[in-house]
């Protein structure tokens, strides 16, 4: 039998010794949560950050959290657990109650040096969601002050398209870039434009590796309180027109 564990941190290994500053999982990937320790970080990008996505069962109950958290070399940035489980379809899975939070994350890419050819540290503000959390835009809103939001998810394939679709709106109306990773989707990146960065249908076993612009969010009308009305107005001025 494959131990699926050993073969995920394998790719995790592989992507990290490669260079990566950034690897994310797809919803689900793993069946426990991973600690850092597990994780061999390299020395010469201490700002390497891999996005668990995991299921991990409350105390024996037989309901579980579908969660993503944030590692870095020892530690644990952030985690965030599903707020909108699939109705009928994942009724063990018990939504989180916290939106998606904002944090800072310390990136130490490689291509951005100093005079003297040490790499420079970049902060982004960075917050987490999964797959059908980006179907309701009142949940991405939590996450408007973010610059990149990273989103593992899990869809069927039939509808991939339409649902990245329609996820590339969150990037637009909060002002961020979203970097989804998606089993049996569409996995891409969209900068706070709406502009695709890249795009391509992943399935189960896939690695893919590309490169996204460092940039930061940028305010929108959307991300304050008063979003929908203008939308709702456009509406009502569409009749008379």
């Amino acid at each position: 039998a494959v131990n699926r564990t050993a073969v995920l941190m394998g790719k995790i290994h592989d992507r990290l010794a490669a260079g990566d500053d950034l690897v994310v999982l797809s919803e689900g990937s793993f069946g426990s949560r991973i600690v850092p320790d597990e994780i061999s970080w390299p020395k010469e990008n201490p700002g390497a950050t891999v996005a668990v996505a995991f299921m991990e069962e409350i105390n024996g109950t037989g309901k579980f959290h579908n969660s993503v958290e944030l590692l870095q070399a020892n530690r644990s940035v952030f985690r965030y657990d599903k707020n909108r489980p699939v109705p009928i379809l994942t009724t063990d899975v018990i939504p989180g109650d916290h939106p998606p939070s904002v944090v800072d994350v310390l990136f130490t890419p490689r291509n951005i040096t100093d005079k003297e050819g040490q790499r420079t540290n970049v902060t982004l503000k960075v917050a987490a969601a999964i797959c059908f959390d980006f179907d309701f835009p009142d949940v991405l809103r939590h996450a408007s002050d973010a610059d990149l939001v990273v989103g593992p998810s899990n869809y069927w394939a039939s509808i991939g398209w339409n649902l990245w679709s329609d996820n590339r709106y969150r990037a637009v109306e909060n002002g961020l870039t979203l970097f989804k990773c998606s089993r049996n989707g569409i996995s891409g990146a969209v900068d706070p434009l709406g502009r695709t960065l890249w795009q391509r249908p992943t399935v189960a076993g896939d690695t893919v590796a590309t490169q996204v612009p460092i940039q930061k969010g940028i305010p929108t009308i959307y991300a304050d309180q008063t979003g929908y009305l203008f939308g709702w107005f456009c509406l009502l001025l569409f009749a008379p027109l």
